[in-house]
């Protein structure tokens, strides 16, 4: 259970990790009772129910609660909150093509941690693009530059 709760830990600061890279800060104090928030959403509804529609749901709606923390249009903080859902599935299952159930003990430990790495790669990648990208952006010059 502490291995759950700790997993869970990390992916709620990788889900903000993963907005940080699209949408503008707001308050820190927010962020963090939003982070807060989200995490005991999550984290009880899966140690009290354990059913997997019970901890998508709670998982989406902490994902949205991260969310509307930042600034920005809330069309764009739903669509990007999609794409984190949309990334975490598809993590989840190349986690399962990889690692196929063995009857092992462990197995669900092994799979939420490899799960969650998995998670942290894709958005350190998507960190990393992004901020090339930005800083290919800004070192471009602009044509009314070009032209004085």
């Amino acid at each position: 259970m502490i291995v759950s709760v700790v997993i869970e830990l990390a992916r709620v600061l990788i889900t903000f990790s993963y907005f940080k890279i699209f949408l503008n800060t707001g308050k820190k104090i927010t962020h963090m009772w939003t982070c807060v928030l989200s995490f005991f959403i999550t984290t009880i509804c899966y140690v009290m129910f354990n059913i997997s529609i019970v901890n998508v749901v709670s998982t989406i709606a902490g994902i949205l609660i991260i969310s509307m923390a930042f600034e920005g249009k809330a069309r764009s903080k739903v669509l990007l909150s999609i794409l984190c859902c949309s990334i975490m599935i598809t993590t989840d299952f190349a986690v399962y093509f990889i690692y196929p159930d063995n009857g092992d003990s462990a197995y669900n430990i092994v799979v939420s941690f490899l799960s969650i790495l998995f998670f942290y790669i894709v958005v350190m990648l998507l960190k990393l693009i992004f901020r090339k990208l930005s800083l290919i952006h800004i070192s471009e010059p602009t044509r009314q530059a070009e032209t004085s």
